[in-house]
This record gives C-alpha cells, sequence and structure tokens, in this order.
C-alpha cells in the first residue's frame, strides 16, 4: 500500500486548499472513511498481538507508537532488510486515525487503494499534515523523527 518514494515532508504550512503534487484529491465520502476506519482498527488488532500492547485509549496510541519503532531500532531494525511498508501502514493508519479523534480535522484521499499520501486537513489553521510520511522517516531513520513530537506539533499549530 506504501511506495518508497514516500517524500519527506509530513507537514505543510499554509494550504489553501490539499496538496495538489500528488493525484487529484477524492472526495470524502462516508464509505471511503469507513474503509479506512476498517483498515485502522485491522492495523490495531495487529499491533496489539504483535507487539503485546494495548492500544483502546487513543491518548496512549502516540507513546505506545513512538516506544514500539524505539524498541525495534534497539533490537536491531534495519528499514533495508524489512518489510518497511508493512510497518508504514499499520502505524500510519493508528496514527492517522489517532491525530484525527485528537485534532479532529477532514481526512483528505488521494487513492482508494494507496493510502500513503492520505493526510489530514485544517481549512481554517491552513495545516495539513501526513501521518504516514511521518512514520515511514520514523522507520527510515533511527533518531530524530520522534511520533510524539510531530504529533505536539500538529497541536501548537492548530491551536
Amino acid at each position: 500500500m506504501l511506495s518508497n518514494n514516500i517524500s519527506y515532508f509530513d507537514i505543510l504550512d499554509n494550504q489553501e486548499t490539499p496538496y495538489s503534487g500528488f493525484k487529484g484529491v477524492l472526495n470524502s465520502v462516508p464509505e471511503r472513511e469507513q474503509r479506512f476506519n476498517d483498515l485502522a482498527e485491522e492495523a490495531i488488532i495487529r499491533i496489539q498481538n504483535g507487539f503485546n500492547v494495548e492500544l483502546s485509549n487513543t491518548a496512549n496510541c502516540i507513546s505506545i507508537l513512538e516506544s514500539i519503532i524505539a524498541v525495534m531500532w534497539q533490537e536491531g531494525w534495519d528499514p533495508n532488510n524489512a518489510d518497511v511498508d508493512l510497518f508504514a501502514t499499520d502505524f500510519g493508519s493508528v496514527l492517522t486515525r489517532t491525530i484525527q479523534n485528537l485534532f479532529y480535522g477532514r481526512l483528505v484521499f488521494r487513492s482508494d487503494r494507496d493510502i500513503s499520501h492520505l493526510s489530514i486537513w485544517w481549512p481554517g489553521y491552513k495545516i495539513e499534515v501526513f501521518p504516514l510520511h511521518k512514520v515511514y522517516k520514523r522507520l527510515m531513520k533511527p533518531i530524530g523523527e520522534s511520533i510524539e513530537v510531530y504529533v505536539n506539533n500538529i497541536s501548537q499549530k492548530i491551536k
């Protein structure tokens, strides 16, 4: 579902409209949002079972995801020899849903099959965030890409 050609930006400011550098923006209809929520629910189950964590509380998802990835790096995670797309899709789906639950915003879909450029946009704040890009970056670099700092930055921008 993700492409190794993910852009290295994860927050865009001064966005009058959603970023147009990817495929066209699709209408956010209830069916599309439900498919995404189903995907996120499946990811939660895989993460809970695979890492023996509990993700039922929205507030704890961010620190748990960051902790999981930090431990992966400590235990020898090598993005060159691992399925980055699988982890980026699962972790990114959960992060996207968590950010939306915390701060609302409008989901911006660009494909019905590829969620790599799914974003959340706050038109009133002119901010657009790409949580899957953030997770991908976090999985590609061991330091400097904290998910917790990312979510804090979002919080500061949409106050």
